[in-house]
């Protein structure tokens, strides 16, 4: 029994290790400029477009229309997307009139009941039927303009701002208006995400001068509080007083709790360009990543944004979402118009060991959107594979660590200890003599600032 438990934590712990790397699958939805998408409660994929999409016939006349599209998890559409027209089928019908440009996508939410709430560009809100995609309800907001996507507590309060600043923030419950956050929200923002409690709110900064990032509220208690702005979160100054910033383009709470803030493809001086978790229980700091900038020039036409970047490559991130299982990633890339599909089978929750922000903002990637260094260490595959009866077992570390690095066969017996000490940043390489051993798999353990990474190598005589 002690020697299953031992080879089983170290099995658990490599799928832990594993799980540190989001994995680029697919190009999940190509059309323009889509602005958000969301995972519904049945695992349907939802995303709202800002460009148009389609054109559609309105009596006389055929205008150019955006689109919601419903999408099963194998990429088909559901039965009733794509989605043009609006109607509750007696007080409201709302064609997304691309031309006249009220009805383009701002946000997607989710409901308590699962229903999809979509936020538009001349402050209406629609309540979507999930199982049909019929419309269930109009909201009006007021003062009209665009809108944030509207985001959730678990309490069943949904909380909407304005995107262009200067305007107020609201509560709402079951779709009235039940308080104001603010009458005023400085700086623009695209996003806003609440904390489960109801608690705690965030307002994604962009084209604020130097206040770019995540804008922190709270209120002890609630909606039923006050709200007032406690902390902004996203920048840092690292080595040498260099100052980086987040551009908080969109925010996004995974099913762990974590805070994902996507950042803008082409703002200079800012060097995260990609998606970033925050741990709001650890200081906001980051804990993972995913993503690749593309870095080519910014269009300026509409009609440019045909060919979406290839791979795990993005040009401008506009919203995430996630299985309910929090192991498939939704991406929304507005300007490459495309919805890329990540894997994780060990994604990162809170808690867990933050990254290195000065390490994270030099990540390099390949085409798939892989890191081609290190996050914080790496266990590479040791070489010859299979061997006899000497390998090497070469070891990454983006700076200096202890290092644990242990031999065990496949019965979970320690053959040996390579190396217990600390080591300095680079790569470094250990020799291992299978001589006195006999054939079989070995697996090799590293232990890393509490982390863990396991591999299997075969011995052949």
């Amino acid at each position: 029994m002690r020697i299953f438990v031992t080879v089983f934590y170290l099995l658990f712990m490599t799928a832990l290790c594993f799980g540190q790397v989001w994995v680029y699958d697919s190009d999940f939805a190509v059309a323009p400029q889509p602005h958000d998408v969301e995972v519904g409660t049945d695992g349907k994929i939802w995303i709202g477009y800002y460009g148009r999409s389609d054109t559609v016939e309105v009596g006389d006349t055929t205008m150019s229309v955006n689109a919601l599209r419903c999408y099963n998890p194998d990429g088909t559409q559901a039965a009733f997307s794509p989605i043009w027209i609006f109607t509750d089928g007696a007080t409201f019908t709302d064609t997304m009139d691309y031309d006249n440009n009220p009805y383009s996508c701002r946000g997607l939410g989710v409901d308590p009941d699962g229903n999809i709430v979509w936020s538009s560009s001349d402050g209406k809100m629609w309540v979507i039927d999930y199982q049909t995609g019929e419309g269930l309800k109009r909201i009006t907001y007021d003062p009209a303009g665009s809108l944030t996507e509207a985001a959730f507590d678990d309490n069943g309060f949904m909380y909407v701002g304005r995107v262009v600043g200067g305007q107020p923030a609201k509560v709402y419950f079951d779709y009235e208006p039940y308080a104001v956050i603010a009458d005023v929200v400085t700086g623009l923002q695209r996003s806003i995400e609440v904390s489960g409690d109801g608690t705690t709110l965030y307002f994604g900064k962009i084209y604020t001068g130097p206040n770019q990032g995540v804008d922190v509220w709270y209120s002890a208690d609630g909606p039923d509080g006050v709200y007032a702005k406690i902390d902004s979160v996203g920048s840092f100054t690292g080595d040498g007083d260099v100052f980086h910033a987040m551009w908080g383009q969109c925010l996004d709470m995974d099913p762990s709790g974590l805070l994902w803030v996507g950042t803008y493809w082409d703002v200079s001086s800012y060097d995260f360009t990609g998606w970033y978790a925050l741990d709001p229980m650890q200081n906001y700091a980051i804990v993972d990543t995913v993503g690749h900038n593309h870095h080519i020039p910014k269009v300026t036409n509409t009609e440019d944004w045909i060919t979406p970047p290839p791979g795990g490559t993005y040009l401008a991130p506009r919203n995430a979402a996630w299985s309910a299982d929090g192991k498939t990633m939704y991406t929304a890339d507005f300007d490459g118009g495309v919805v890329k599909k990540w894997t994780n089978d060990n994604p990162k929750k809170v808690g867990d060991t933050p990254l290195d922000p000065e390490t994270v903002v030099s990540i390099e990637y390949d085409n798939m959107g892989r890191a081609t260094i290190a996050v914080e260490f790496d266990l590479k595959q040791n070489y010859p594979n299979p061997f006899n009866p000497t390998t090497t077992i070469p070891v990454d570390l983006a700076k200096p660590f202890h290092v644990k690095l242990n031999i065990y066969d496949v019965s979970g017996r320690l053959v040996k200890t390579l190396v217990d000490d600390q080591l300095s940043a680079g790569r470094h390489e250990f020799k291992f003599d299978g001589s006195d051993l006999s054939s079989g798999t070995y697996i090799y353990n590293m232990i890393v600032n509490g982390n863990s990474l396991t591999k299997r190598m075969l011995l052949i005589k």
